[in-house]
């Protein structure tokens, strides 16, 4: 339900900025947009946790944000083509914005077959739905298989009830204020750089054209990034993994910054983006899994 308000949200508003002819209304509506993403994001994060065991967590995370990030290039493609353009007199970007709305709504289609998380279901009290759900799970992996899966070993499992606002209480409250700082300086450094590259782009002396372009470029190491992380995901601590592509973030950004050849732009660009992105599937996994995060008892 949320998959489905969260992108009927998004296309609606997307689809009012794509009209819209003042900056003010241009950037109300988009960040009325970006509620909608910011929503999806987090419960494809949480609905990713539920489904998938914790020595698998990682990979899936990271193959998550492959098929997310598959759309950056083809974004950024089509900033390149239309945006100095203007098809059947309508302004490119205009064209680029409702472009991504449609894509929403196919993809509101395939969310349809999506089931409902079982341990959603469970703390919901809907019983019957979530052993429905289970079973079928069930049935595709021995399907997949070839062999039947070995019974269930029951076990205690500790019931945690508490409210949103327990976050901020003791002994959460600590741990609910590093993960604030955390997670704000990691948002800006994961997408201000891909916001902004065109404007950086422009400010070191690139044409528009030009910018667009090396930014589609850029753009296409997106996906990348996250299947360096399928391979190793797993396989080292986390928080090493964290540190490793922090410090890569801060050499290639820096390194970035100072260039104004074409080709090296475009070099460490991609680095920059690769890093930030290991960092992000990382951070994801480590979040999800970390005695440091408080019971998902609302939820």
């Amino acid at each position: 339900m949320v998959f489905t308000c969260c992108l009927l949200w998004y296309t609606a508003a997307t689809v009012i900025m794509a009209f819209q002819h003042t900056a003010i209304s241009i950037v109300a509506w988009r960040m009325i947009a970006g509620v909608g993403i910011g929503v999806e994001l987090v419960t494809i994060d949480t609905y990713i946790t539920e489904v998938v065991p914790k020595h698998l967590r990682g990979r899936a995370f990271a193959v998550n944000q492959v098929i997310q990030f598959s759309v950056v290039p083809v974004v950024a493609l089509l900033a390149w083509v239309l945006v100095p353009r203007n098809p059947f007199g309508f302004e490119g970007w205009r064209w680029v914005v409702l472009i991504g709305a449609m894509g929403a709504i196919f993809v509101w289609f395939i969310r349809r077959g999506v089931p409902e998380s079982p341990r959603w279901l469970i703390s919901h009290g809907h019983l019957a739905d979530a052993e429905r759900v289970t079973a079928a799970m069930e049935a595709l992996v021995s399907q997949e298989l070839g062999a039947p899966l070995p019974a269930a070993n029951p076990h205690p499992v500790e019931e945690i009830h508490g409210h949103l606002l327990d976050i901020f209480k003791p002994p959460y409250l600590n741990r609910t204020s590093m993960l604030m700082v955390f997670n704000f300086f990691q948002t800006v450094g994961y997408y201000s750089f891909a916001s902004w590259v065109p404007t950086l782009l422009i400010a070191a002396g690139v044409t528009t054209t030009s910018s667009l372009q090396y930014s589609f470029i850029i753009a296409i190491a997106a996906p990348v990034g996250p299947l360096l992380a399928v391979r190793v995901a797993d396989k080292f601590e986390r928080k090493w993994q964290i540190v490793a592509a922090a410090m890569c973030i801060g050499v290639f950004g820096l390194l970035f910054s100072r260039q104004t050849n074409g080709g090296l732009l475009i070099t460490f660009g991609v680095l920059l983006t690769c890093s930030k992105l290991v960092s992000s599937c990382a951070t994801l996994a480590w979040l999800e899994s970390s005695p440091l995060s408080p019971p998902r008892c609302w939820l």
